[in-house]
């Protein structure tokens, strides 16, 4: 078991928090350090991982039939506050069996007792995702864990079996964030990757503390073992910022009018500029920079409005001329969520800088004449720095807004969609045919005599 440790910023000063982070990605092949109930049924396997060479896998075992097995293994969370700071939880997972009451998963994000009390009848306390927990019925939930019994407050409307899946491939990416409060956000992405996950809800909850134990809980009957694996685990940990809370968004010096976006416009090395934005440091009491490390742009609903997972293939960032590398792109129904590294958008202190926010399109699927408008809030706007620098106010003075972009479906192509299985001579004969760009989405507002 490999385990690292961050320091991201290293102070000599006593008592001051610093971000950490904790991951387990199993590469080096042991699991020492994590303990099991009962004994000796995970292991580091390279029969296909999940990510990079190993995961951690629930053993293959020859066992009597007849009997529901519950096997658990877990490691020591860290010494931290979530009274002051936000702690983040992420892992990959396949479950290689469709769930079911026997058969079935969950992860133990922070419980009171380790691998051994992970089980209802030992009355564990903490938080725990996973499925088929307390029903049948497939969905992925957020539980509160209250003396073994687990109540779900965060219902996602993933089916597993249906939109997971039990293959091979069948790989979802989890992330929990908790803020300081005890608000909760659960995001997910079924295809297995970090950078496609969607926000699946939130919620509030404060009943018990970060502490004890991370876990793994695999429920199965004796054909089904060695179906579980799990990998890339990892718990970050953000302190509160204790400097000034002065950084604002404002108008740009003029928005980008509104227009048309081509359907051609599918890469990031095509991207179409839809929105500007200036972050200014207010320069009050610390004298310190801002270091922004988390951007945040919410949907403008309207009727006509694009469904953004469905449209937005990605987003670029930059500013004047210089581009901003990003880290991570989270596009979900009602937000594009962006992380950047905490060097890369430095505000000096008392002074502001304006962006820009491209976009580029899906090469498919995408509807035309839709509508893309965003916004930066005042309230509740999820912009965040990096500690060592300002933080954001808590409210802007005013929302900024984009105009009203849409979709233009460039037609390229005449498709044939209906034809006849013969032709006879002199008889007249029907054929329905749409203009469609190169990828085949329709362009049906075209027209043409010719």
């Amino acid at each position: 078991m490999k385990k690292s440790f961050y320091a991201l910023l290293f102070l000599l000063l006593p008592f001051i928090s610093i971000s950490q982070t904790i991951s387990y990605d199993f590469e080096d092949g042991n699991i020492e350090g994590w303990s099991q109930y009962p004994a000796d049924m995970w292991e580091v396997s390279d029969k296909n991982p999940l990510n990079g060479l190993l995961s951690l896998k629930h053993k293959v075992a020859s066992l009597p039939s007849g009997v529901t097995y519950v096997d658990r293994i877990s490691a020591q969370l860290p010494n931290w506050d979530a009274n002051e700071g936000s702690i983040t939880w992420r892992f990959l997972l396949r479950h290689n069996q469709n769930p079911s009451l026997s058969n079935h998963w969950a992860v133990f994000l922070a419980s009171n007792q380790d691998a051994e009390g992970m089980i209802a009848s030992a009355s564990p306390n903490g938080y725990a995702i996973g499925v088929n927990l307390t029903g049948l019925d497939d969905i992925l939930r957020f539980f509160r864990v209250n003396d073994g019994v687990f109540t779900p407050i965060i219902e996602t409307d993933i089916n597993w079996e249906e939109q997971v899946g039990a293959t091979l491939s069948s790989v979802a990416a989890v992330e929990v964030e908790r803020k300081i409060d005890g608000t909760f956000t659960l995001k997910v992405s079924t295809s297995g990757s970090f950078l496609t996950m969607e926000v699946k809800g939130t919620a509030v909850d404060v009943e018990h503390p970060f502490a004890g134990f991370l876990g793994v809980y695999y429920s199965y009957t004796s054909s089904y073992t060695g179906r579980l694996t799990v990998d890339d685990i990892s718990l970050r940990y953000k302190p509160f910022n204790p400097n000034d809370h002065d950084v604002i968004v404002e108008q740009p010096e003029e928005q980008i009018e509104d227009g048309g976006i081509s359907s051609l416009i599918i890469s990031e090395y095509l991207t179409y500029d839809i929105f500007k934005f200036k972050i200014r440091d207010q320069g009050t009491s610390d004298g310190l920079p801002t270091y922004v490390s988390k951007l945040r742009f919410t949907k403008v609903d309207s009727p006509d409005a694009a469904t953004w997972t469905q449209t937005i293939g990605g987003v670029t960032l930059r500013n004047n001329t210089v581009t901003i590398p990003i880290i991570a792109t989270y596009i979900m129904d009602d937000a594009i969520e962006v992380e950047v590294d905490q060097d890369v958008m430095l505000i000096n202190n008392n002074s502001s800088s304006e962006y820009t926010l491209g976009l580029y399109l899906k090469s498919d699927g995408i509807a035309e004449n839709a509508t893309i408008q965003m916004k930066i809030d005042s309230i509740d706007h999820g912009l965040e720095t990096d500690f060592q620098g300002s933080e954001f106010a808590e409210e802007f003075p005013a929302p900024v807004i984009s105009n009203v972009f849409t979709v233009q479906i460039i037609p390229t192509h005449l498709n044939f969609y209906d034809c006849p299985e013969e032709v006879i001579v002199n008889k007249p004969f029907n054929i329905i045919a749409h203009a469609t760009d190169i990828h085949g989405n329709l362009a049906s507002s075209y027209s043409s005599s010719s």
